[in-house]
């Protein structure tokens, strides 16, 4: 299968935010974000579970880079700061006998403001030193926690990605 993979470059694996009821789980409302779009409006400390299905094009041992779509809510201020936290854990498929368990691995991603991000700007952040991409048909479950930091509003959080090669 290793002739499969996109020799051109990268692909995105992307998992849209759903509202789905979870015990232990504060997850954002899904709200107008002020110009007649939804979105989910996070909250300090909300969060909500998606998965990611480990497609046939992968690179094997390739680089995967996790990442956040996401608006402020209004004008941020520089310095203000926010982070977005990545609990997550992988299953291989195809009967390996792996069992999914308690997230095993945790990315802190923090964004710094520097002054020119808008209200419901579209702004993407990354974990930048990437993971080693799962095997084909690899289930991925993650938590995504939006933390306030210094920035004093909600965030629309918008998507989840894997950005792979």
């Amino acid at each position: 299968m290793s002739e499969l993979y996109n020799i051109e470059g990268w692909s995105d694996n992307v998992s849209g935010f759903v509202t789905q009821a979870a015990a232990g789980i504060t997850e954002p409302a899904f709200e107008d974000m002020g110009n007649g779009l939804y979105a989910h409006g996070f909250t300090d400390g909300e969060a909500l579970v998606v998965q990611h299905h480990i497609n046939h094009d992968v690179k094997p041992n390739g680089m995967t880079h996790m990442h956040v779509h996401w608006s402020p809510s209004t004008t941020m201020t520089a310095g203000d700061t926010i982070t977005w936290t990545i609990d997550y854990t992988i299953a291989k498929g195809h009967h390996q006998s792996e069992t999914f368990t308690a997230a095993t691995t945790r990315l802190v991603l923090t964004y710094t403001a520097d002054g020119t991000e808008l209200a419901n700007e579209h702004m993407i952040l990354e974990h930048v030193a990437g993971i080693t991409t799962p095997e084909v048909d690899a289930l991925v479950m993650s938590k995504i926690t939006y933390g306030q930091g210094t920035y004093g509003s909600k965030v629309y959080g918008h998507c989840m990605d894997m950005h792979y090669e």
